[in-house]
């Protein structure tokens, strides 16, 4: 009868303790990759064609092959049942073209041993035959305890959809719809279940039944998620001033983050009579940080904005009113209120949170990660002066753009590395901020 390790111990264990020896467990023995090749796969009908890495290892062991045109390797491929053979097949890379790769195997006790970075550089590869749509770039963007996100490429439009199991098989697999007619494609599976491996693959097709399919790799879920219970929040919104750095005369560049994977979008407009209003969306993907830059604007003139966001469950977040003033075109006086200060929309204490009107939802959202910040690094005891001043240190971080670092070293050091009215990104360029901050 043959015994894997996990089984030796446990038997190992009960005889010591049957025969009232020390019950010492051996010392497990990361599993030894051996014998490692590169091939080509030629067309045979019976598939598709690429690179094949194969390779053993001495005790049974799941296999994962990361790899990329990069050492940052961006794509991976591997197999989640324990054997001594392994082969990975690699399709739709570039012909004429150096890959980097890495093995990683565990075995299954759980130790692991992995190769160092090695390369192969493809040859003009073969191509399969007609009614092949090519799909490439295979990416997984987020995932979760209970959602994925996965984007591809494909050379010709069509429909877009991943397939993903549970099990190693895609005879009846869940399914995830992506872009219709596209060339760039992004699926998103969500009520997953938490702590579990999924094996994917994405596949396309056109009107005239032609079809690509891409994948057969794994991934696996966090044991802990609460994205889908928690609320978006979005954060880091600016410009917040008209001193912003990213706000010209005709432009400005948008942006902000947000707590889930989510896409973005901002609308805007001004007061002025006759000036155009607009709305763009700020991502291509589901992300974390989005940027959206719009041009044709007016110069000398006042905008409002807001954002708004969307996660991968449809939970949403639109942010209060928001304003900057376009930079005076050559020659031209900044336009100026009946106060002689730049003419913001009329905001009780606007001037107090950096020319922005007031957001409760965003304050205690910022509030409350602030808190949690200050009291690890204070060990739970806050400073008084920064008690007396908490309302000052929201706003910052809420409509200045500061990050909870930068009040932790504020607090620190007198409040060098947050101003009470000039936002981050005008006054991270000071001589206090930058002494400061890495002290």
């Amino acid at each position: 009868m043959g015994m894997n390790r996990r089984t030796y111990v446990y038997l190992f264990v009960v005889l010591a303790c049957t025969l009232g020896l020390s019950a010492a467990v051996p010392a497990s023995a990361a599993p030894v990759i051996d014998r490692v090749s590169v091939t080509t796969k030629q067309p045979d009908g019976r598939g598709p064609t690429g690179i094949l890495v194969s390779f053993y290892t001495n005790d049974p062991a799941t296999s994962r092959l990361d790899y990329g045109t990069t050492a940052s390797y961006g794509m991976f491929g591997g197999s989640s049942g324990f054997q001594t053979y392994h082969e990975v097949l690699l399709v739709s890379l570039k012909s004429k073209t150096t890959y980097h790769y890495k093995v990683t195997v565990w075995n299954q006790v759980g130790d692991s041993s992995g190769t160092l970075d090695q390369t192969f550089r493809t040859d003009q590869l073969p191509q399969l035959p007609g009614g092949l749509i090519t799909l490439s770039d295979l990416r997984v963007r987020g995932v979760g305890g209970t959602y994925l996100i996965v984007s591809w490429l494909a050379d010709q439009p069509c429909d877009g959809e991943l397939q993903y199991n549970t099990v190693e098989s895609f005879s009846k697999p869940s399914r995830a719809k992506a872009g219709k007619n596209a060339t760039v494609h992004e699926a998103v599976a969500t009520k997953l279940k938490l702590n579990t491996r999924y094996f994917y693959r994405v596949v396309c097709s056109d009107k005239d039944k032609n079809q690509g399919t891409l994948g057969g790799q794994s991934v696996a879920t966090l044991l802990i998620d609460r994205t889908d219970k928690e609320s978006l929040t979005v954060t880091d919104v600016s410009p917040v001033s008209q001193s912003d750095p990213f706000v010209s005369d005709t432009s400005v560049r948008f942006r902000f983050r947000t707590n889930h994977p989510a896409k973005g979008e901002v609308s805007w407009k001004s007061p002025v009579r006759g000036v155009k209003a607009g709305k763009q969306g700020a991502d291509q993907f589901y992300g974390l940080d989005h940027e959206s830059t719009v041009t044709g604007l007016k110069p000398n003139t006042t905008y409002t904005f807001s954002v708004s966001a969307k996660d991968v469950y449809g939970k949403s977040f639109t942010t209060g009113v928001l304003s900057f003033v376009t930079k005076p075109s050559a020659g031209t006086p900044p336009v100026v209120g009946t106060g002689g200060e730049t003419d913001l929309p009329s905001c009780p204490n606007a001037q107090a949170r950096y020319g922005a009107c007031r957001d409760l939802a965003a304050e205690r959202a910022s509030a409350s990660r602030l808190k949690q910040d200050l009291d690890k690094a204070f060990r739970g005891s806050i400073p008084a002066a920064a008690r007396a001043n908490w309302f000052r240190l929201v706003n910052a971080v809420t409509y200045g753009g500061y990050s909870n670092e930068a009040v932790v070293k504020a607090i620190q050091h007198g409040g060098k590395t947050v101003h009470p009215s000039i936002p981050w990104l005008a006054w991270k360029d000071s001589k206090d901020y930058q002494t400061y901050i890495k002290k």
